[in-house]
């Protein structure tokens, strides 16, 4: 007790939504996440611009056309998939038309899919999506209370998400 004396706290920045949501399911076993199905969408431009090409030209030079590269509006167009992984399991490669919706998402992944492993799993199954805009919609909650889906709460726009 002699070395004991008043000291002021450790300071620590905030949590993060993601930490926060790792750290409640931190003590999970294989067991548990045996059961979680982990899903996102990817969206691919036809036409890739990741801005890494380079010239070697002179201070003042950037109007010459012989350094310059034509854009590409809207990178020619893109194509949308979504996924789905498992342990010992994979869901099909589902290509979304256009920009997802609640209703597309509903009707391409919700009740094709995800109802469907649900059945085949049980009450210990678990879905896991990104928490993004239309999976978040009052269409997509509603039809995974009917389906009786549990979902895995994670923040949106998350950029860790457990894939």
């Amino acid at each position: 007790m002699a070395n004991l004396r008043p000291r002021r706290p450790l300071r620590v920045p905030r949590l993060t939504r993601r930490q926060i949501a790792a750290r409640e399911h931190q003590e999970w076993l294989l067991p548990q996440w045996r059961n979680v199905v982990f899903s996102d969408e990817v969206r691919f431009g036809l036409v890739s611009d990741d801005r890494r090409l380079r010239v070697w030209r002179v201070s003042g030079h950037q109007h010459r056309l012989n350094l310059a590269r034509e854009l590409v509006p809207y990178q020619g167009g893109s194509i949308m998939f979504w996924g789905g992984i498992m342990f010992n399991h994979r869901s099909p490669l589902i290509q979304i038309q256009g920009t997802i919706t609640a209703e597309i998402y509903e009707e391409n992944v919700i009740q094709p899919i995800i109802q469907p492993l649900r059945n085949e799993f049980g009450n210990n199954f678990i879905f896991m999506d990104d928490n993004a805009r239309p999976h978040g919609a009052r269409r997509v909650q509603r039809a995974l209370e009917r389906g009786q889906i549990v979902r895995l709460p994670w923040p949106a726009n998350c950029p860790d998400e457990p894939h």
